[in-house]
């Protein structure tokens, strides 16, 4: 069955706010939501913890395939493992790049978001390559940006994340390191398709964001 019509999919670089607007659009229209970064993040986790090469793509590969992967509102578990906050600590954050900019690996974690799509009749999913690759059909596509010194700001005052930890220095480059690899890769750049309505963060509230998707996902 396709679940293309009850799919919202959010693309966007680290700090635009993507999960911010999933889980507000979530309240509104009663979806769920996956977080798609959980994913990589959780396989640099088992990488690191079973002392797998990252940069080895079939040994990540086999990693991602076998993963035990779970995410329900926002709660992040390997098997029975509550990992929510592990996968968020710097020495994940500074390996994640690197796992995910493997094509193999790229393509079994799409079809295992794929598979969560069906499983949730739809949903709101964001990332990286959503809109592209993941749910290139969904309802409503939305590129969400903000400027990077807004988006260095927000991963600084997240409390959440590990980068609260920094320096605003460290966080300005690992969010241009970020910018470069995402939008640099091979494989499933992160960039804004044709058709997809692109929004800006810090020019509009969340109420605004809200307002204006769901009046398009209604359409």
């Amino acid at each position: 069955m396709n679940y293309d019509q009850s799919t919202i999919a959010i693309d966007g670089p680290s700090g635009s706010g993507k999960s911010t607007l999933s889980y507000a659009l979530s309240d509104a229209l009663g979806l769920k939501v996956l977080e798609t970064g959980t994913l990589y993040r959780s396989v640099t986790l088992l990488c690191l913890e079973k002392g797998v090469d990252v940069h080895d793509e079939d040994a990540v590969f086999e990693v991602a395939k076998n993963m035990d992967f779970h995410f329900d509102n926002r709660i992040v578990t390997l098997g029975d493992r509550d990992v929510s906050s592990r996968i968020r600590e710097h020495d994940v954050v500074l390996d994640v790049s690197h796992v995910s900019v493997h094509g193999k690996v790229r393509e079994i974690l799409t079809q295992k978001m794929q598979s969560w799509i069906a499983e949730h009749n739809g949903g709101i999913l964001e990332g990286r390559d959503i809109t592209t690759i993941v749910a290139p059909h969904a309802k409503v596509r939305i590129y969400l940006d903000a400027p990077q010194e807004v988006r260095i700001d927000r991963r600084s005052e997240d409390k959440k994340d590990s980068a609260s930890n920094l320096s605003m220095q460290d966080v300005k480059e690992s969010i241009a390191l970020r910018d470069r690899i995402d939008s640099n890769r091979e494989v499933n750049p992160l960039t804004k398709a044709d058709g997809v309505i692109a929004l800006d963060s810090h020019e509009n509230s969340v109420e605004e964001l809200v307002d204006f998707i769901v009046k398009e996902y209604n359409k």
